[in-house]
């Protein structure tokens, strides 16, 4: 007997959204790189470097990390849960 292997279709809301891992890796760097600009901020308040940097205050920089990780973890969990048979 020759097995059969079934194509996966997508059902429900899984047609319209598609995760990869490369989504996961973007929020990563995002949030490492805002997390970066929170340790220097820190930084440059706590070793008086006087370096201006008016960008974003290192609380909305901290929040913005914050915000990415999680979106980086969830969306590496939904990854794992429903995207990675798709791509076997």
């Amino acid at each position: 007997m020759e097995e059969q292997k079934e194509k996966l279709s997508r059902k429900g809301i899984h047609k319209y959204i598609h995760v990869s891992k490369l989504d996961t890796y973007i929020y990563a760097v995002l949030s490492v790189g805002f997390f970066a600009f929170v340790a220097f901020k820190v930084l440059n308040k706590l070793l008086d470097l006087e370096m201006a940097t008016p960008i974003v205050t290192w609380v909305n920089a901290l929040q913005l990390a914050i915000l990415w990780a999680i979106l980086a973890f969830v969306s590496h969990q939904y990854y794992v849960n429903h995207e990675q048979k798709y791509d076997q």
